[in-house]
């Protein structure tokens, strides 16, 4: 996951339920958060998307417009990051383009 909303939003969940020993990194093609909030700052980007519906389910949004512009959506991004505890943005890893992984049955963690 990289570290749009996606990618936050999996952090925040590895932040509630993972083991504390654990250790853990966030990802991305960039070096800061936003995926496509990070990328596109042309003027006037917004969501199209209303906010209550596209925002994270645990974080209202915090705004009275029901669509977000570009910077307000990253800021609330990184606060969101932020509180659930998630470490800086790492770039790519190196040498990886892409995460691969194998579905397994959950009962046996044997492959499909």
């Amino acid at each position: 996951m990289g570290a749009g909303l996606s990618g936050i939003d999996l952090a925040h969940h590895v932040a509630q339920n993972s083991p504390p020993h654990w250790s853990w990194e966030i990802h991305d093609v960039h070096d800061d958060l936003g995926g496509t909030w990070h990328t596109f700052t042309y003027p006037g980007i917004r969501s199209d998307s209303d906010m209550a519906t596209f925002g994270f389910p645990f974080r209202p949004w915090p705004h009275k417009s029901t669509l977000g512009q570009g910077a307000d959506i990253k800021e609330y991004i990184r606060d969101v990051a932020r509180d659930c505890g998630a470490p800086s943005v790492c770039g790519p890893a190196p040498g990886s383009r892409t995460l691969t992984g194998r579905p397994t049955r959950s009962s046996t963690r044997s492959p499909l």
